[in-house]
């Protein structure tokens, strides 16, 4: 079974840096001892705990399974419920950088919209600025981007972005990019035509998004905990071939 790097831990959580193409959950048709959960619940004391939901022991929040990254981890059920609850509260702090095509329309906003299940493609997601009702499970969503760099690759134009996620919604950086005309190069579901070729040009081969930064209170003491994730070396390679600094 895979071993994760460890970026934080105390007596009630952990802050493990997540790799591309692995599963938090347990999915039919995947092999059980991949997902996080899984290795989680191996790990010293977490299998003793009466854990509120089977097969999502100890998970705080997701990350999609070609996203990397800092993922938040508790080690017993009175912790997940008080972490929890910072991300329901909408508390804690949560940075990401994605490589995209193309550039923001300004160097810095917002943006809203309303997210809802595609009804014919139940894994993927649809945004909308508006809410015409009748939308599969649509929530509102805001994004915060900042444009950290951009540099020309044979007549196209690629960022480097900054994002902050005010709201957890599934699949939001990714929907927001694109609705910004910045389809995450190597993005498989919401990709557009020149952001594919542009990101087979390249040779990537997962979306270039990571999870950099999560700040939030510790369970034990309250007091603010703040971590930072290192890029994994296939998104640090493709930034350093472009002379895109993060």
């Amino acid at each position: 079974m895979t071993n994760y790097h460890i970026l934080y831990e105390d007596a009630d959580c952990a802050v493990i840096n997540k790799p591309a193409r692995v599963l938090v959950h347990s999915l039919p048709g995947h092999e059980l001892d991949t997902a996080i959960a899984t290795w989680w619940l191996a790990q010293k004391d977490t299998e003793k705990a009466d854990w509120p939901q089977a097969g999502r022991e100890g998970i705080v929040h997701r990350l999609d399974r070609d996203t990397s990254g800092a993922l938040l981890l508790a080690k017993n059920p009175e912790a997940l419920k008080k972490l929890q609850k910072q991300f329901h509260d909408r508390t804690v702090r949560k940075l990401y950088i994605a490589l995209a095509f193309g550039k923001p329309p300004k160097s810095e906003g917002e943006v809203e919209s309303v997210i809802s299940r595609q009804p014919k493609e139940r894994t993927k997601r649809k945004a909308s600025i508006i809410d015409f009702g009748g939308l599969t499970g649509a929530k509102k969503a805001m994004t915060a981007y900042r444009l950290i760099g951009s540099v020309k690759h044979k007549e196209s134009d690629i960022s480097l972005i900054r994002f902050e996620i005010k709201t957890g919604r599934t699949h939001q950086v990714r929907l927001h990019a694109k609705m910004l005309g910045c389809s995450i190069l190597g993005d498989r579901d919401y990709a557009t035509k020149p952001s594919r070729r542009l990101s087979q040009a390249l040779g990537i081969e997962r979306q270039m998004l990571h999870a950099r930064e999560l700040v939030f209170q510790s369970p034990e003491d309250k007091q603010e905990v703040k971590v930072e994730a290192p890029l994994f070396e296939d998104m640090a390679r493709i930034l350093a071939k472009l002379g895109l600094n993060y």
